[in-house]
């Protein structure tokens, strides 16, 4: 019993980091009150244009909401914080995706920064909250 309680989220981050690693796109998450929608959209489509989704609330940006990612790694940060330890809290498994769809975006959109911005692999590197991060902290708590 204690096993299957220890793996019970595992199954949708192994679906996740796949999707990610066949088509290169977060799923969407949407926020409901009692649920949480997650769909999965291709990148782009046979007209080699992007779906409606993917244009821009699948960013999270389009209509003025962040993405839920970020928004998870604004609220997991407290401090100063290791790469490893976020990810810890945030109980993902797979480096790369944790990455490429935390880390990367967030650093894009000004919401963390690293302690040594100059030496991405410094030993004592850290991520910490911008000023942008800290009000979105706010908003979300």
């Amino acid at each position: 019993m204690v096993k299957l309680a220890e793996n019970a989220g595992f199954g949708f981050d192994e679906i996740e980091s796949n999707w990610f690693e066949y088509n290169k796109t977060a799923p969407v998450y949407k926020l409901e009150f009692d649920s949480v929608i997650t769909s999965f959209y291709f990148a782009a489509n046979d007209n080699n244009e992007a779906p409606e989704q993917a244009a821009g609330e699948a960013a999270g940006e389009a209509t003025g909401e962040v993405a839920i990612e970020i928004q998870k790694i604004v609220l997991a940060l407290n401090g100063e914080m290791k790469r490893s330890e976020i990810q810890s809290l945030l109980n993902l498994k797979h480096d790369d995706y944790f990455r490429t769809q935390y880390i990367i975006p967030a650093l894009e959109k000004d919401y963390i920064t690293m302690k040594f911005p100059d030496s991405p692999n410094h030993p004592q590197q850290r991520y910490i909250l911008t000023e942008k991060g800290i009000l979105l902290k706010k908003k979300l708590i």
